[in-house]
């Protein structure tokens, strides 16, 4: 009787030496960005927290009344601007990756002042008050859309709508675990290297600049 073969093993993520990012720093990420947006949108019109909402819930939850005014915020855009840098520091054991990145939200006010509270957002959003509050964020303005009327019809009954959004930039860092080589040696062309403790090494993508680390003075 022949015995049929194992079957082959299901690939995982670790059998190939991926890594997540360390710490908790990815937890719920989109509702801290979500939650950010809210806190621009009210502390600059004025809007009740509650009534600055955020958009794209799988439970919206009920609306408030018509004539009550409100905003739903939500961030739409997520791109990478330049190249990543990476850090690494062998006297610590993981790697940073540091990128600027550029968050667009999206803004869409209802009630009798919609086109008011929109304005009202574009253009105080750039008052040197509220540029510093962004700074305090971890954010920099970008640029910002035309405010746009959009009336909704809801229940046979058109209700003041406006859509607007801005854009802002901000710096972001992730640690990610590395393997320790300290005392290793690498055959190289027949030569024996040995890495120097706690070593450090700055790379961007497409140039390499060593670096000393600031706790040992060491290199490469």
């Amino acid at each position: 009787m022949t015995r049929s073969a194992d079957p082959p093993h299901e690939p995982m993520p670790e059998d190939f030496g991926f890594r997540a990012q360390s710490g908790q720093q990815n937890a719920e990420y989109g509702q801290y960005l979500n939650r950010l947006g809210q806190c621009i949108v009210a502390g600059i019109t004025g809007l009740p927290l509650r009534y600055v909402r955020p958009l794209w819930l799988p439970r919206p939850g009920r609306q408030p009344a018509l004539t009550t005014n409100w905003c739903g915020v939500g961030y739409g855009l997520v791109e990478n601007e330049l190249n990543p840098v990476r850090l690494h520091m062998s006297c610590k054991p993981y790697e940073t990756v540091a990128r600027h990145e550029i968050l667009r939200f999206s803004t869409v006010f209802y009630g009798s002042d919609a086109m008011g509270n929109a304005s009202k957002l574009r253009d105080e959003l750039v008052a040197d008050v509220n540029l510093l509050a962004l700074k305090r964020m971890g954010f920099t303005y970008r640029d910002s859309s035309p405010v746009t009327p959009a009336p909704d019809l809801v229940n046979q009954v058109w209700v003041e709508r406006a859509d607007f959004s801005f854009t802002v930039r901000r710096h972001t860092r992730r640690a990610y675990t590395q393997d320790d080589y300290k005392g290793a040696k690498i055959a190289l062309f027949s030569q024996t290297i040995s890495l120097q403790e706690c070593a450090s090494e700055r790379t961007d993508y497409g140039s390499s600049s060593p670096q000393r680390c600031g706790k040992c003075h060491g290199s490469i």
